[in-house]
C-alpha cells in the first residue's frame, strides 16, 4: 500500500495546542472529514490506535506529520475528534478505525421514551439542521438509551434524540438530530453507512437497586444527560412491525434512507430523575413523557441504506 498524497496542510497545528482553522460547522466532539489537513503530532507511540492496526507504509518518523485521510476506505479509516469553541479547535486524538459496512445485526437492551415536543423547542434546542427544519412536521419524538451487548461493530452504548416526523416527497420519516455513542467504530461507520451524525461520549450504566438503573452520559468530562429509571415487572413481546421507524438523514451532501427491523420484550418504566445540559443534548427534563418503556433481549438489523448524492 503506497503512502497517501498530501492535498493540504496546516503547519502551525501541533499536538495538544489550540489553533485557528478555516473549517466551518465543527460541532463539539463531532467526527469530521479532515482529508485535506495535516497535523504535526507528538511521537506515534503516544497516540491511541484502535484494533491494533498498522500504519501505512511511508509513515515511519515518530515526529513526522500524521495524515488524516479517507483513502483507505476498504480496510480502515483515519479519523480525528476535535472540540470547537468559537471556531477554535483543540486537537484531541487521532485513531485508526476499522470500516464495518452494513448490514449490522445488534442485540442488547435499553429504554425508549416517547415525547411530543413543541415546534419552537425543536427549532431552537433540538439540534436540527436548517435544511431539515424546513420539512419538520411534528408528531411524537423519541429519546433512546441503549446498551448494545453485541453488534457487527462490537459492543457499544448509545443515546439519541429524534424530535419527531419529517416529510420528504410526500412520505414521513424520522431523523436523529443528536446522538452519542461510546466507540469510534460506531461513530465512523454510523456516519458512513447511514448518515447518522454520531458523536463520541462516555457512558455509565449502573443498576442502583432492584429494577432501578441510573445512566450517565458525558462528553469530554461534562455530563450531558443523567437519568434514573424504574422498570416494571410485566413483560410483553414487541416488534417494529407494530411501530415502524423509517429513517432519513442528510450528511455531507448526501441523503440516506433506511428502516431497521427488530424485536424484543418490553416492560413499562418510569423516570425517577433526569437532568440534561442543553448545550450538549436537548433538555428533556422540562417535558413530561407520554410513556417510558424498557426493552430487553432485543435483536435489530440495520440494512444497507439507499444513498442519494446532492447536487
Amino acid at each position: 500500500m503506497s503512502p497517501p498524497s498530501i492535498t493540504g496542510m496546516n503547519p502551525k497545528a501541533s499536538f495538544g495546542n489550540i489553533f485557528r482553522s478555516s473549517l466551518r460547522g465543527i460541532i463539539p466532539s463531532a467526527l469530521r472529514d479532515c482529508s485535506t489537513y495535516q497535523f504535526r503530532c507528538a511521537a506515534l507511540s503516544e497516540l491511541e490506535f484502535h484494533n491494533n492496526a498498522k500504519l501505512p507504509t511511508g509513515i515511519h518518523d515518530v515526529f513526522s506529520s500524521i495524515i488524516v485521510i479517507r483513502q483507505y476506505r476498504k480496510c480502515c479509516h483515519f479519523s480525528v475528534t476535535m472540540l470547537n469553541t468559537h471556531r477554535t479547535l483543540l486537537y484531541r486524538r487521532i485513531t485508526m478505525t476499522k470500516r464495518v459496512p452494513a448490514p449490522w445485526n445488534l442485540t442488547g437492551d435499553g429504554y425508549i421514551i416517547l415525547y411530543r415536543f413543541q415546534k419552537e423547542f425543536v427549532e431552537k434546542k433540538g439540534f436540527v439542521s436548517p435544511e431539515m427544519l424546513s420539512c419538520f412536521k411534528g408528531g411524537f419524538g423519541l429519546v433512546m438509551l441503549v446498551n448494545y451487548s453485541s453488534s457487527t461493530a462490537g459492543p457499544y452504548q448509545e443515546l439519541l434524540f429524534m424530535p419527531g416526523r419529517f416529510s420528504h416527497e410526500g412520505k414521513a420519516y424520522f431523523s436523529i438530530s443528536k446522538i452519542y455513542v461510546s466507540t469510534m467504530e460506531s461513530v465512523v461507520n454510523g456516519r458512513e453507512n447511514w448518515g447518522i451524525p454520531k458523536e463520541l461520549a462516555d457512558f455509565n450504566f449502573h443498576k442502583t437497586k432492584d429494577r432501578t438503573e441510573r445512566i450517565s452520559v458525558s462528553v469530554n468530562g461534562r455530563t450531558c444527560l443523567d437519568i434514573t429509571l424504574l422498570r416494571r415487572r410485566l413483560c410483553i413481546p414487541i416488534s417494529t412491525n407494530l411501530y415502524p421507524l423509517p429513517l432519513m438523514h442528510n450528511l455531507e451532501g448526501k441523503s440516506f434512507f433506511t428502516s431497521f427491523q427488530g424485536s424484543g420484550y418490553g416492560k413499562l418504566a418510569k423516570i425517577i430523575n433526569v437532568t440534561a445540559d442543553s448545550a450538549l443534548f436537548p433538555d428533556i427534563a422540562q417535558f413530561r413523557p407520554w410513556y417510558v418503556k424498557r426493552i430487553e433481549n432485543f435483536h435489530i438489523t440495520f440494512p444497507v441504506a439507499k444513498i442519494i448524492s446532492g447536487n
